[in-house]
């Protein structure tokens, strides 16, 4: 497990429709509503798609919203299998994995970990 940098967290609570009644730390969201008012609406990021936000501190839930987070290098991401430092990550089964060949990859890791670790995101490293 490794730390991780929260920066200026918005709100968001859960979409009445999601399979799910709360996500915490660092598991991938979507945008639902964004009326500009209130906390945003949200449900847990499909596999192989970008999410918008991770969750924060204070879980996101149908009936209370709860914290929520950009991804940035530092942020908080949920493991959902197993990576090395450096890997890079997609969303897969509510969280993040070692991405595959064709897949939309979204950060990397900043630490090695296993399903259940909460680790730093890190920048993608390329080549201009």
């Amino acid at each position: 497990m490794s730390s991780y940098l929260l920066l200026g967290a918005l709100r968001g609570k859960l979409d009445p429709s999601s399979p799910v009644s709360n996500v915490g730390l660092g598991e991938p969201l979507t945008t639902v509503t964004d009326t500009g008012e209130g906390p945003l609406i949200l449900l847990p990021c499909p596999n192989d798609v970008v999410p918008d936000y991770v969750g924060g501190t204070q879980s996101v839930k149908k009936v209370f919203a709860g914290s929520i987070h950009s991804i940035y290098p530092g942020a908080p991401i949920s493991l959902a299998g197993t990576v090395a430092k450096g890997d890079l990550l997609m969303v897969s089964s509510g969280g993040f994995i070692k991405a595959t060949t064709g897949k939309k990859v979204i950060c990397a890791a900043a630490a090695a970990g296993v399903a259940g670790d909460i680790i730093s995101a890190a920048a993608i490293p390329v080549v201009a």
